[in-house]
């Protein structure tokens, strides 16, 4: 009784281990096919072309190209289009992205490029959501204001210079820069040049001031204005260009 018993525990053990080598084996030549049904598939159905498509301004199309190349170098079917639109996400002048294929041998990239709408002052871009981003190569942008403030305020920061120009359309005048100290100074640059200068008073109140005081100044002084301290309660400072200083003495009084 007790050597059947060993013997049957003897063959158990036998069809386990036999089993198990089975299904070793099994799963070593499925992946052999999966690897020899890909390589066909990349042989018989390659993806040879890749179109991008979308407004593309200042994206490099060839470090694009660079970021995709692995990701669609398989085959047509086998394409894995999650992995290429996280590729293609990798650049920073990428918004959003769509991958699709088109029969027979193309992937199509359709992007929605970044759209700058400041500089930080640390060199990257803001963007219309007050997201900053920093495009691998410093690519020139003109005409954008430079906002200097505390990181996690640029959502702010773009709303309030909304509406300073929102208050400065009437002159013609618009913000070239905008700086919030961390201690809540602000300092206002215009595309003019002029720099005013409102401490931790609300900016846009304070140049619904300095809109009030452009009559009194005169445009010639306005003109001439290198920069106009408004921190003063009762009155203001000034400080002019080196080359146009006013032969009158500037008013003191608001």
């Amino acid at each position: 009784m007790r050597a059947t018993a060993g013997m049957a525990g003897q063959l158990l053990a036998r069809g386990v281990g036999f089993a198990a080598l089975a299904a070793s084996v099994m799963l070593a030549l499925l992946a052999g096919m999966s690897d020899w049904l890909l390589a066909g598939e990349r042989r018989l159905f390659p993806v040879q072309y890749v179109r991008i498509e979308g407004d593309i301004r200042h994206l490099d199309e060839a470090r694009l190209m660079r970021a995709l190349s692995t990701g669609v170098s398989g085959g047509y079917f086998s394409l894995d289009i999650e992995a290429v639109e996280q590729r293609a996400r990798s650049i920073a002048w990428v918004e959003d992205v769509q991958v699709e294929r088109l029969w027979p041998d193309t992937v199509v990239v359709r992007l929605r490029e970044q759209s700058a709408v400041a500089l930080w002052s640390g060199g990257e871009l803001v963007n219309a959501r007050g997201e900053r981003f920093a495009p691998a190569a410093s690519t020139p942008m003109q005409g954008l204001p430079v906002i200097d403030a505390p990181p996690g305020s640029e959502a702010e920061m773009l709303q309030v210079m909304a509406r300073l120009n929102h208050s400065l359309r009437g002159q013609g005048l618009k913000i070239a820069g905008l700086t919030r100290s961390r201690r809540q100074a602000w300092v206002l640059k215009l595309d003019s040049g002029l720099e005013l200068h409102v401490g931790r008073q609300d900016p846009v109140v304070a140049t619904e001031r300095f809109l009030e005081l452009l009559p009194k100044l005169g445009e010639d002084r306005v003109r001439r204005l290198a920069r106009l301290d408004l921190r003063y309660p009762n009155g203001f400072a000034v400080v002019w260009r080196q080359d146009s200083a006013p032969a009158q003495a500037e008013p003191e009084g608001a």
